[in-house]
């Protein structure tokens, strides 16, 4: 059996920030998540949410407390956690981590099944023509527990920050712990890509039609289902969840700000 592990921190104000524009994720995302993993599997899995507070979590997650080994540092630090010989214990044998703001959208069984000791999703620098030495994107990892350890061990909290920023600045790597990833691994590790049906979706064509084989859509940077969700009809099919997690999600939608235009008249007057 494969857990299927998701991460949902309160925001801090120390250290890196997201470039997300959803302030706080909610337990409506997590849900979301949980629901669209059991509709498109058959695969035997446990569902797991690691979090600093687990209100309004369904009730058939299985909840980890968040550790704090690191979540002064901000970004996605404290995750790299995973990487630890003891990861075993929380998650089990093997687990797949999947961001809660990614979009299911079809049968993920053939990526469950894959079986290589580590897969992580693809980071195109072709396709996102920056950040030269980036070759691995944190969304999804799939993992036998244990497998590169030393991405763990090797992470100072001092010093490891340091060479990651100054590698942001020459524009060789982006983010935190996947940049840590891909500076530690370098290439060539196994990955997810459109292949298996694992699509950015800043990178899609047309954002209005899903790939033929699409199963997994990821939101990197600033965008996020609920910023998108009035604009594309297949996330509004998608990416839903119970009746409750649904009202929190309407309740949330970002709402266009209206900007007052002056008529000539009082224009002129001014």
């Amino acid at each position: 059996m494969i857990s299927v592990v998701c991460f949902k921190w309160n925001r801090i104000k120390e250290g890196m920030q997201l470039p997300s524009t959803v302030d706080q994720y909610g337990p409506e995302h997590v849900n979301i998540l949980y629901h669209s993993v059991k509709r498109n599997t058959t695969v035997p899995h446990r569902f797991i949410c690691v979090t600093d507070n687990a209100e309004g979590l369904h009730s058939d997650i299985e909840v980890v407390p968040l550790w704090d080994y690191c979540q002064y540092l901000g970004g996605c630090y404290n995750r790299l956690y995973i990487f630890s010989p003891d990861i075993e214990d929380l998650f089990g044998p093997r687990f797949i981590t999947i961001d809660i703001d990614c979009v299911i959208v079809g049968n993920i069984d053939h990526i469950l099944n894959r079986t290589e000791d580590f897969i992580i999703n693809e980071y195109n620098i072709e396709k996102n023509n920056h950040a030269t030495h980036q070759y691995y994107n944190g969304s999804i990892i799939m993992m036998d527990a244990g497998a590169r350890d030393e991405i763990w061990n090797d992470f100072n909290h001092r010093t490891t920050p340091q060479l990651i920023q100054s590698r942001k600045d020459n524009i060789e790597l982006v983010g935190s712990d996947q940049a840590w990833i891909s500076h530690r691994l370098g290439p060539g590790e196994k990955t997810f890509t459109n292949e298996d049906g694992v699509y950015d979706y800043r990178k899609l064509s047309n954002k209005s039609m899903l790939p033929r084989n699409a199963a997994i859509i990821t939101f990197a940077g600033r965008r996020d289902p609920l910023t998108e969700y009035k604009k594309v009809r297949w996330i509004r099919q998608h990416w839903i969840g119970s009746e409750q997690d649904m009202r929190q999600v309407n309740g949330k939608i970002p709402r266009k700000k209206r900007v007052r235009r002056l008529t000539r008249s009082r224009a002129r007057q001014k």
